[in-house]
């Protein structure tokens, strides 16, 4: 046989079985997909408390601030843990920094803290009591650039995902922040 006849038909065996390997893992990944990401979303109001799956929340107050270039949203949420949480994937995770942030409509700010925040004894203290399963209210600080924000329509919603059974199911709470 000639050699470019072999080097052909090697080269369509592999195109075949690597688009076979991707035809296959599409079809697995969009057939279980039913078990991860948000199953429902919940619009909540402030001063209200939220009794979640092992975790009881509530948002106390919120204030947002204009710069010259950026937006400041504080916020102080009292919150309590009530069972075993996953927070970001993980089991027994307590860091529920990691699913809140804040939304416009072209931009998402994840909470950022800086170091003297994480550090601040009020803020190590209130963690700790978090973990103890004790009520405790951190002040949370988000900062959104100016140019990823709509200035006319002043859309913020603050969303903190809660973990619900496993480690892979959520429910969005979210808050519209009106200034």
């Amino acid at each position: 046989m000639n050699f470019k006849i072999i080097k052909k038909i090697i080269i369509a065996i592999l195109s075949l079985g690597l688009i076979s390997v991707f035809i296959l893992k599409y079809i697995h990944i969009n057939n279980n997909n039913s078990y991860l990401g948000v199953t429902k979303k919940i619009l909540i109001t402030k001063n209200t408390t939220i009794k979640a799956h092992n975790l009881n929340f509530k948002i106390k107050d919120y204030r947002v601030i204009p710069t010259k270039d950026k937006l400041f949203v504080g916020l102080d949420v009292e919150i309590q843990k009530t069972g075993t949480l996953n927070f970001s994937f993980k089991e027994n995770n307590t860091n529920f920094f990691d699913n809140m942030y804040v939304s416009s409509p072209y931009y998402t700010a994840p909470y950022n803290p800086s170091i003297e925040e994480l550090n601040s004894e009020n803020s190590k203290m209130n963690i700790n009591l978090f973990n103890q399963g004790k009520l405790s209210t951190v002040h949370l600080t988000f900062e959104i650039n100016k140019k990823f924000y709509n200035l006319k329509t002043k859309k913020l919603i603050y969303y903190f995902l809660v973990p619900t059974d496993g480690l892979h199911k959520y429910t969005k709470y979210y808050l519209p922040l009106i200034y």
